[in-house]
């Protein structure tokens, strides 16, 4: 299993840009390209980007635009402009399509999708809909299929044909949205799967077909944020408890807990930060990772998804911050408190060893992993305007 989210990785950093690797102090990282410009804003979330083999899809909140780079060179391939914010984008599908959900001017929430081109950034068709605000962490908001697109308002997952913008039967709980509960009627896609909180259950929608799939019995359900799409990965509140579950999405059946519940609390997730790679969950309980206790709730951890059990726990310096996980190591950024700044580590899936990549040496606005690159943005000190670096990770062991 290979999550979306385990892939496609964006992260806060607050410290300084990449020139190392190996030794803290050794050679530079091979810069790929820098081109002007970026995302311009510090904190890049969940679905706030995408990307292909030849393209980085983001969402310049700053400009109301999406823009797409070339990852080759750099270079701008095309640019959308819109109304106002962007709240989410899906991954590309086969066809090379995306769905983008914004915020139109004037309007109460992400309430529009627009489905766009890749190959030239027009967009196919668009459509507003009925919704207050939506989700607001983790993903779950925008699906897409090579059939359809569907995204998850107040109390309902909104469908539409991929290519022709037609509209389709929405996706509802059987009792309907007043009748859930004080936790309210929390749902999410995942492109081929819609996750609808019933009065009597969770249930999972084939979202091409608008059929029922399952439902799995327990009260009070709640879908908080999404990680992984197959097998599903989500932090699930049922029965008065939350924890990271998995989720068949032919059957429903959920694996066992991942970590801790948060006793009385309905809309933070149980994890602060978390990537799948295959079958671990890596991550920690706060939003960053910070002291000396390997059981305290900045420890970086990782967890059999199969059994729930941490498979094992180590222990932060102040300042630490979870960069993200893929199938060479987990990626630590690290405040090293001296003239080097700031580190970029990564430690060994099984929790082993650890290699520094490279160190910071200015400080950057924004960094970001997409695939086997590293995206790091920052202020031209002459100039002042905004810059964007990518720099090539390399593979374990080099």
């Amino acid at each position: 299993m290979k999550s979306r989210w385990a892939t496609l990785t964006a992260v806060l950093l607050v410290g300084a840009m990449l020139a190392g690797c190996g030794e803290e102090s050794g050679s530079a990282l091979t810069e790929k390209w820098t081109r002007p410009g970026g995302p311009e804003t510090e904190f890049l979330s969940s679905g706030s980007w995408t990307a292909t083999d030849e393209l980085w899809i983001y969402a310049n909140i700053d400009d109301s635009r999406i823009e797409a780079v070339r990852l080759a060179d750099g270079k701008e391939a095309w640019h959308l402009p819109l109304e106002e914010n962007v709240c989410e984008i899906s991954p590309v599908n086969e066809a090379g399509l995306v769905a983008v959900r914004d915020h139109p001017s004037g309007s109460h929430g992400c309430n529009r999708v627009a489905v766009v081109d890749t190959s030239d950034g027009e967009i196919v068709w668009s459509a507003k809909f009925e919704s207050i605000g939506g989700r607001s962490e983790g993903g779950g908001m925008v699906g897409l299929t090579e059939a359809t697109v569907s995204v998850a308002t107040d109390c309902a997952i909104e469908r539409w044909e991929v290519t022709t913008g037609d509209r389709l039967e929405p996706l509802k709980a059987r009792q309907g949205a007043a009748e859930l509960g004080s936790f309210g009627c929390r749902v999410a896609t995942t492109g081929p799967t819609a996750l609808v909180s019933e009065k009597d259950g969770l249930s999972g929608f084939d979202v091409d077909t608008g059929q029922r799939a399952w439902t799995v019995p327990g009260d009070r359900p709640y879908v908080g944020a999404v990680y992984a799409t197959g097998p599903i990965v989500a932090d699930i509140w049922i029965e008065g408890a939350q924890g990271v579950r998995t989720i068949d999405p032919g059957t429903g059946e959920m694996g066992r807990t991942v970590g801790r519940a948060q006793e009385g609390v309905a809309t933070t997730p149980v994890l602060g930060s978390a990537d799948v790679v295959d079958d671990r969950v890596f991550g920690s309980y706060d939003e960053e990772l910070s002291g000396p206790d390997d059981a305290g709730d900045g420890a970086l951890r990782a967890w059999d998804l199969s059994s729930g059990t941490v498979l094992w726990s180590r222990a932060g310096q102040a300042g630490d911050t979870f960069l993200g996980a893929d199938e060479n190591g987990v990626y630590i950024g690290r405040d090293t408190q001296s003239d080097t700044g700031y580190a970029v580590i990564r430690r060994d899936l099984d929790g082993g060893g650890e290699e520094t990549l490279g160190t910071v040496a200015t400080t950057p606005t924004m960094v970001t992993k997409v695939g086997d690159l590293l995206m790091v943005g920052s202020v031209d000190s002459t100039s002042e305007d905004s810059e964007t670096t990518a720099y090539e990770l390399p593979s374990k062991g080099n």
